[in-house]
């Protein structure tokens, strides 16, 4: 009897899926992937007219070398050199937003709707490309929303990084379908300017050199060669025109981050919530159907991105977000699988994608009034203030008033991992140059901590818990009645 029912219940099932599954696990995973991409989209709508530099991340920092650039300035310079507003990264992202600061008097929405264009521009390629693989316009529209499950910050440098590389793979996949001497001196070009967004965009000439070995080892050998000699071309060329500041920022510093234990931690959590299960969906397409070239160049793209990713987000100063690249590649390919599958394959596939997208739900940052209100507060203290103003790494609020002069984050990043200790910016606390500091105290060496407890005082406290976190400590110069004879004495020996 119980042997019956189930056979009864099983072919229930199996009638139901032939005559029902496509269209039931399409509504399952639209429903999947809509929920964290509106939810991100929600956020990036806020920011889009939200003209404060709040978020505690270095987002100001990168509106602030716009600035620089937009000014002729060089964003790759000396950390005892005033204005030390400096970069970790090749200088593309900061020139893209540079040519947006001429739109608007706010620099910081400037910034994001340049970061928002750069996001939309992704999500169309992305979508017309899978729809026309799957010759399904839902599969395309999904493909299209999945930038948004992991970018809700538009002010990223890995924004651009996301449009650079996805061109890069298409131009691959469609000179593998059709073969012409543009597409192929197109995709060597997108593949080279990779590195010029994110150092770690040099693994894209190994891409295409795997992806076309098996058409030509010769052709793979020349395209890889090809982009690989523009990416080390235009890293020399930027090393020297910046006399060595180039390559001390965005190689020997980033290289130099030590790996710690909770990052590594934090890292491999994040794979396993979305490497592993995209993986199994990619490990079934092999197993099924591994001549598809579209599926089989995201499949090796996204590997090839996440693997060395793994390590860089287990460091100092880093997060996971540098997988984000590799996930929306690896989703890609899933995608187009999944918009050619039918029957089991589909399900499966259907709920090997419901994790990684589950994972990326997360409340929605609302911006309130409260940080609005903290905001215009901290604005007015600034344009007030006739001098000079340090902050450490909201550089976004002093830009509509006021000249950066450090990005304290950075330059304590030189330190760590170089061991340059900023003697400027010390002597500049020392000497009181400053009539207000705005610190987080999260980025500041012990040096520069010690000197600033000595000669500032804590006037007031802004900050606000997540999602939306920020602290803020309003520090302004010590005078002579607010010193002890200890205090005295030892700013007399200094």
């Amino acid at each position: 009897m119980i042997a019956f029912i189930e056979m009864m219940l099983i072919s229930a099932y199996m009638a139901f899926m032939r005559k029902y599954g496509k269209v039931f696990t399409a509504i399952v995973l639209i429903f999947a992937i809509a929920i964290p991409s509106m939810i991100n989209i929600y956020d990036v709508a806020q920011l889009l007219i939200f003209p404060y530099d709040l978020i505690n991340a270095a987002y100001g920092s990168f509106v602030a070398e716009a600035v620089v650039m937009a000014d002729g300035g060089s964003i790759y310079t000396s950390p005892e050199q005033r204005p030390y507003i400096t970069t970790a990264y090749p200088p593309i992202f900061s020139a893209v937003l540079s040519l947006a600061m001429p739109f608007h008097q706010m620099p910081m929405i400037a910034g994001r709707w340049a970061g928002a264009a750069l996001l939309l521009l992704t999500s169309l390629i992305i979508a017309f490309f899978v729809a026309r693989q799957t010759g399904d316009s839902v599969t395309g529209i999904l493909a299209g929303l999945i930038p948004h499950i992991y970018s809700h910050d538009l002010l990223a440098h890995y924004i651009v990084y996301h449009a650079v590389v996805i061109a890069a793979l298409v131009l691959t996949v469609l000179y593998r379908e059709k073969p012409s001497t543009s597409k192929l001196l197109l995709l060597i070009l997108a593949a080279a300017s990779a590195s010029w967004t994110r150092q770690t965009g040099l693994l894209m000439p190994v891409v295409i050199t795997l992806v076309l070995a098996d058409k030509s080892k010769m052709l793979a050998l020349f395209a890889g060669g090809a982009s690989m000699t523009l990416s080390v071309i235009f890293h020399v060329v930027l090393a020297a025109a910046t006399h060595g500041e180039y390559s001390r920022g965005a190689f020997f510093e980033v290289g130099s981050h030590p790996l710690m234990m909770p990052l590594i931690y934090a890292s491999l959590e994040y794979a396993a919530q979305s490497f592993v299960p995209l993986l199994g969906v990619l490990g079934l397409f092999l197993f099924s159907q591994g001549k598809k070239i579209s599926e089989k160049t995201f499949f090796i793209a996204g590997v090839v991105t996440v693997l060395p990713a793994l390590i860089t987000s287990s460091k100092y100063g880093s997060d996971a977000r540098h997988q984000i690249t590799g996930y929306i590649i690896l989703w890609i390919a899933c995608l187009i699988f999944w918009g050619r599958s039918a029957g089991w394959k589909r399900v499966v596939v259907t709920l090997c994608l419901i994790i990684p997208a589950f994972y990326r739900v997360h409340p929605p940052r609302v911006v309130t009034e409260k940080h609005w209100n903290d905001g215009r507060h901290i604005q007015e203290m600034v344009s007030e203030t006739d001098g000079y103003v340090l902050t450490d790494r909201h550089l976004g609020l002093l830009l509509p008033y006021k000249s950066p002069e450090y990005d304290v984050a950075r330059t304590h990043e030189a330190w760590r991992n170089q061991e340059i200790e900023p003697h400027q910016l010390i002597q500049d606390i020392k000497d009181q140059r400053y009539d207000l500091i705005m610190s987080s105290r999260y980025y500041e060496t012990t040096d520069v901590a010690k000197a600033t407890d000595k000669y500032y005082e804590e006037v007031e406290r802004i900050e606000s818990p997540g999602p939306i976190f920020y602290r803020f400590i309003i520090m302004k110069p010590r005078t002579s009645s607010d010193r002890s004879a200890e205090e005295t004495a030892s700013i007399a020996a200094d």
